[in-house]
């Protein structure tokens, strides 16, 4: 699951990163778009070789697309959330990406818009909720809300999660507060999607 969500949010920032370029965006559509079919039967389904080949190539897919265009600020806040609370890479890129796709939307909702439409998606509003329910359907939100100890906890991270090379490769600048408000977003998210998940399972060891 973690590694999936890494592959999901490589290929997202991928798109909407400001080294976008059209050979990196025609690796990163197809890889989103397969990890979106794929993932959550996946989740269900952890023996079945057709889905793990086709989530493998989806990973190779999203690891080409950021060669060239690194990622942004998903991953930029995700270090210090892995550093302090063990959540694994994946799940921590993926506890922001609806907020970050979302708070770059805010600025201009254009580019995002043709990626939602190119997505198979008519709108950034009908895709974010797709991601969503996403992440709610394979319960990473429920494992997310179980890592993470508090809100103030999460929000005292706000001022390292300003990563160079990633907080400055997204489309819309953030400032410290800007991450506060996402990562509160996040939260109060993760917050309604909880479940009896035993959190020690997916702590990085």
């Amino acid at each position: 699951l973690s590694a999936g969500l890494d592959t999901l949010c490589q290929g997202l920032e991928s798109l909407w990163s400001r080294s976008a370029n059209p050979v990196a965006a025609s690796f990163a559509l197809r890889s989103v778009s397969t990890t979106i079919q794929v993932l959550p039967r996946l989740s269900n389904d952890l023996s079945n070789l057709e889905l793990r080949t086709r989530m493998l190539e989806a990973s190779l897919l999203g690891g080409m697309a950021i060669a060239s265009t690194k990622t942004t600020l998903s991953h930029s806040i995700s270090y210090p959330i892995t550093l302090r609370f063990g959540v694994l890479h994946g799940l921590a890129c993926a506890f922001t990406i609806v907020q970050v796709l979302q708070f770059n939307a805010e600025r201009d909702d254009g580019p995002l818009g043709n990626i939602a439409q190119s997505l198979g998606y008519g709108t950034v509003g009908s895709f974010s909720r797709h991601l969503e329910d996403l992440l709610a359907q394979t319960g990473a939100l429920s494992w997310l809300a179980n890592l993470v100890p508090s809100k103030d906890d999460l929000l005292a991270l706000a001022p390292q999660a300003i990563t160079p090379g990633r907080a400055d490769n997204n489309p819309r600048p953030a400032t410290v507060s800007d991450i506060e408000t996402i990562m509160a977003a996040a939260w109060d998210r993760a917050q309604q999607s909880v479940g009896p998940t035993s959190a020690g399972q997916l702590v990085h060891r």
